[in-house]
């Protein structure tokens, strides 16, 4: 936020890291971005944000998070940056909302267990929200 013109670049290179971990700090970072409500570096980020949303498909379960929460704060804040890469983002995000077996971990807290989602929820306020921005 203080010289994007200097650090989006920097962060832009750093996508492709073999470090999962390099990946979620610079998909978080850009999350801060987001946050401003000046719109003094829109015309920065527009070209580059999808390739920073793309993160959700990642390999790494912990970036495929961050660029979510990414994805879900740009969607707050700043949806004019949005509008455009919906189509590419819709089919993207929808992937995410598949329920995984080796990602539910069960845990035993006595009578009361719960049935797992099927992300139907999350599919209609992605398409809600899509529909609110049109």
């Amino acid at each position: 936020m203080i010289n994007p013109a200097k650090f989006l670049p920097d962060l832009q290179s750093r996508l492709g890291s073999p470090s999962a971990f390099v990946r979620a700090t610079v998909v978080s970072a850009i999350k801060v971005t987001f946050n401003d409500t000046k719109n003094s570096y829109d015309n920065l980020l527009r070209p580059v944000i999808g390739q920073f949303l793309a993160l959700v498909q990642d390999g790494d379960l912990n970036v495929r998070r961050a660029s979510l929460q990414a994805l879900n704060s740009a969607a707050h804040n700043k949806t004019h940056l949005l509008r455009d890469l919906l189509p590419s983002l819709f089919p993207l995000i929808y992937t995410e909302t598949a329920v995984r077996k080796e990602l539910i971990r069960i845990v035993t807290m006595g009578p009361f267990m719960h049935e797992v989602d099927d992300g139907l929820e999350i599919r209609k306020v992605v398409f809600f929200a899509w529909l609110w921005s049109s």
